[in-house]
């Protein structure tokens, strides 16, 4: 097996998306050449160094991006997270990558995402991707967050949405009394009824579920209850972000 190809790219800028949420932009303009391991395919993700510390990010623009790659986080209180939000233009940052199985299958079946807050990085960059390349992936988004406040890509997947007819998007929010903002979709955790809901034939799609760990096995154990088979749910845990 060959060794994690590791590079080096140059931080642009930083901007706020949500509470406590920023997306970070790497300048890519600088990173090897098509065939040489770079490209990536849509949902993977990467590993980040300062010093001695590391962190796995989930590459949330689209392949198709030439200019820039980019990392959305929430930050928390850790010596990491300071230093990310703390870098400065023109810094250059080392990564190792690129990793992840959390990629479509084929393009031409159909999907749902179920999805737990800043879990829906992934799919900032599928969707773009699919949304680019004009592909038949039929895909319906079940995104949970807690509050109007930390709701992240809802605009621009409902921009997805409103000129692709194969892809639905839902957010519920499962904390709406603490929202300062109004909100008039979904509301409570995503529940067996809210995917059949959404979903004609459940036992059709690949389910890929991402989020917090106990948000993924929550899922997981109503997908089975649905009598989805095994082989059809694709998870991965957001754990430490």
């Amino acid at each position: 097996m060959n060794a994690p190809m590791q590079f080096t790219l140059i931080f642009v800028k930083k901007e706020q998306v949500a509470l406590d949420t920023y997306t970070f932009y790497f300048s890519a303009k600088g990173r090897p050449a098509p065939g040489r391991g770079w490209d990536f395919i849509a949902g993977q993700y990467v590993k980040m160094t300062f010093g001695e510390e590391n962190h796995l990010f989930t590459i949330s623009s689209s392949p198709n991006n030439k200019n820039f790659l980019t990392i959305t986080t929430k930050m928390r209180h850790s010596s990491f997270k300071k230093a990310l939000l703390n870098l400065t233009t023109g810094i250059p940052v080392s990564f190792e990558g690129l990793r992840g199985d959390f990629v479509l299958k084929e393009t031409d079946a159909e999907y749902v995402f179920l999805v737990g807050g800043i879990g829906v990085t992934p799919l900032m960059s599928i969707l773009h991707f699919l949304d680019e390349q004009e592909l038949p992936t039929k895909i319906t988004l079940l995104a949970s967050f807690s509050t109007v406040e930390e709701v992240i890509y809802y605009k621009e997947f409902k921009e997805i949405e409103s000129r692709n007819p194969n892809v639905k998007i839902v957010y519920t929010l499962t904390h709406l009394e603490e929202s300062v903002q109004t909100w008039t979709g979904e509301t409570g955790r995503i529940s067996e009824e809210m995917i059949k809901k959404y979903i004609v034939n459940v036992y059709n799609p690949y389910y890929y579920i991402v989020g917090p760990p106990k948000m993924v096995d929550a899922m997981i154990e109503i997908v089975e209850k649905m009598g989805v088979r095994k082989e059809k749910m694709v998870k991965e845990s957001f754990s430490g972000y």
